[in-house]
């Protein structure tokens, strides 16, 4: 990418001189990193001083970060995909709603249900370049709440189309 240097260093040294522990994929980031030199004539051209700054090397290491759950909300409809523990090491995913059912037009019915396929559905959605146009495709055949869905259809959906907050945990951290 051409473009690459500029995405996160001020000048093209910069880039030479820390890219190679910076190998990242191409992101939308908007973060800038400056070199003394860089950082100066930053200062200079905004009309200030370097006043009582100390700079210092922070260094980068990489973090594979893990998704443990996904928000999903259409309108006013949330709903959760949610990676649990079953035993050390072993995990699988949830799906959980908050107003699966109605009784009686009053009371909510909650549904927590097991996803066997989430891990498949992701993978298939890095690998296949079709599969979000296929998805937008599908969807366009039924306002999603419509019954014309299978219940797997439903999920994949709002995991993929209506996704709002992704959670991340770093495995190299320990939580508790």
């Amino acid at each position: 990418n051409p473009d690459r240097a500029n995405d996160f260093y001020s000048c093209d040294s910069c880039f030479a001189r820390e890219s190679p522990s910076l190998i990242t994929p191409d992101t939308d980031a908007k973060i800038v990193c400056y070199c003394s030199t860089c950082l100066s004539d930053l200062h200079r051209d905004l009309g200030k001083e370097l006043i009582n700054h100390n700079p210092r090397r922070i260094p980068v290491e990489k973090h594979k970060l893990n998704l443990f759950a996904v928000l999903c909300i259409e309108v006013a409809h949330y709903v959760a995909f949610v990676k649990c523990q079953k035993q050390h090491d072993q995990y699988e995913w949830l799906f959980f709603d908050s107003m699966s059912d109605r009784i009686h037009n009053e009371k909510n019915i909650p549904l927590v249900d097991r996803v066997p396929d989430f891990e498949k559905w992701i993978e298939i959605a890095r690998k296949d370049k079709y599969f979000f146009p296929d998805l937008d495709d599908f969807r366009k055949q039924a306002r999603p709440s419509s019954q014309k869905f299978s219940e797997n259809d439903m999920r994949r959906l709002r995991l993929f189309r209506d996704g709002a907050f992704f959670f991340y945990e770093n495995s190299s951290v320990n939580y508790q």
